[in-house]
């Protein structure tokens, strides 16, 4: 089984909860518009990501492109999903902007499954 279901799909499928757990923080900053003294919230996601990327590396890779994300980022509890504040209120106007953005994102990560799950289906019906 874990020969059809590679680390893109694990990978994948975090991005898609990454994805989901920020349109809920986005529709929070958005209903507390006009709340006194509340200031907007983000996951901390893309800094654990960058951190990740380019942190101390205890296991030599091979690399083909420098783009390419370290073996470690997959295992559990690598990437946490922490919810900082940003000190900032909420601007309708940015936290639109970060549901247009959130909402692209999520449909392409899901296109990309979709196509996997597609390639998957057809090297299974070619070797009937």
């Amino acid at each position: 089984m874990e020969a059809l279901f590679n680390k893109t799909f694990q990978f994948l499928s975090k991005v898609l909860d990454y994805r989901s757990e920020r349109h809920k923080l986005i529709t929070t900053n958005v209903a507390n518009l006009e709340t006194p003294d509340y200031t907007a919230r983000e996951l901390a996601f893309p800094e654990e990501l960058r951190r990740a990327a380019g942190g101390s590396r205890k296991l030599a890779l091979a690399k083909t492109h420098d783009g390419h994300l370290p073996a470690d980022i997959m295992k559990p509890g690598a990437i946490s999903h922490k919810i900082v504040s940003t000190g900032e209120r909420p601007d309708i106007d940015k936290e639109m902007m970060n549901v247009a953005e959130n909402n692209l994102m999520f449909n392409m990560t899901v296109e990309l499954l979709a196509r996997k799950f597609r390639g998957l289906n057809n090297a299974l019906k070619e070797t009937r």
